[in-house]
Order: structure tokens, then C-alpha cells, then sequence
């Protein structure tokens, strides 16, 4: 099946932000782990490796109909400081941005009857929603005892055995 080429452009543009997202994790990883949390920063590395493979996914999508991946250049993340509320607002952001664009995709793909395509950003959007209500609950756990710095040990501990 030939895609479309605003579609393939679209395609294209969400490899580049997985990769994007990746880095973003990775960063957050550093950061967590220059605090001593190092369950948090292994959730964070396995959420990067996540991206990754949904840049690989798209990647294979895409040959698998014959159409060029065109790999875009990624710029350095910058190095993230700030409060784990700080840090985690940042990545549910970023997630509500992957989102959008994935959204956008969906809505190509359906204008011009892509059905197979329209699947597979639904397959993405389903698992959005999970990842943005991870991210959010983690928030909401930071702010709830916000004047205790004993829940993002708490965390830290929980965010550890989900490797």
C-alpha cells in the first residue's frame, strides 16, 4: 500500500519526535538519578526505551509499505533541573504533545480513507491515554504530599518495582 505523502510526511515527523521523547526520558533519568532516585530513573530509562520502540514500530510500518523513512536530525535534550513535580510536569507535557500529533495523524489519515493507518495511530492513542494517566497520577502523588519530602521516596520505591 502506497501512503499518501502529507500522511508519510506526518509519519515521518512522529519517528523523529519517539526519538525526541527518548532523549527527553533519558535526560529526566539523569536528572532523577543525580538525585539518588534510582527506581524513578529506571522507570524513566524503561519509558525511553518504550519510545524507541515506537519509533521502530513506525519505522517498520512504513517499509513494510514500501515508503522511505527519512531519519531527521534530534538536538541534545537540554539538562532538566528542577523538582520531581517540576520534572514530571515536563513529561506530561511532552506526552500531551506526542499526543496531539498522533491526533493529527489520525485525522489525516481518516480525511483521505488511510484506514490501516487510521488503526494504527488508534493502537498509539489507546496507549496515550495510559501513558498520560501514568504521568498524571504521579504528579497528583508528588502534590499530595508535597509538604513531605517522604512521598517521592515512596515513589522512588514504587516506580522501582515496575521495571
Amino acid at each position: 500500500m502506497k501512503i499518501e505523502k502529507e500522511l508519510l510526511k506526518a509519519l515521518n515527523n512522529q519517528i523523529n519526535l519517539e526519538f525526541v521523547s527518548a532523549y527527553l526520558y533519558l535526560s529526566l533519568e539523569l536528572s532523577f538519578a543525580n538525585m539518588n532516585l534510582d527506581g524513578i530513573a529506571e522507570w524513566l530509562k524503561k519509558q525511553a526505551q518504550e519510545e524507541l520502540e515506537h519509533a521502530e514500530n513506525l519505522m517498520r510500518y512504513m517499509l513494510d509499505n514500501c515508503c522511505c523513512v527519512e531519519l531527521k536530525d534530534i538536538a541534545a535534550p537540554p539538562i532538566i533541573c528542577g523538582t520531581p513535580l517540576e520534572l514530571f510536569e515536563i513529561a506530561y507535557e511532552h506526552e500531551q504533545k506526542v499526543t496531539d500529533s498522533l491526533k493529527s495523524i489520525a485525522k489525516k489519515a481518516d480525511a483521505i480513507q488511510d484506514f490501516i493507518t487510521l488503526n494504527l495511530m488508534r493502537e498509539y492513542l489507546i496507549e496515550q491515554v495510559e501513558e498520560e494517566h501514568k504521568i498524571y497520577n504521579i504528579i497528583s502523588k508528588i502534590r499530595l504530599e508535597n509538604e513531605s519530602n517522604c512521598s517521592i521516596l515512596f515513589l522512588d520505591k514504587e516506580l522501582s518495582c515496575c521495571k
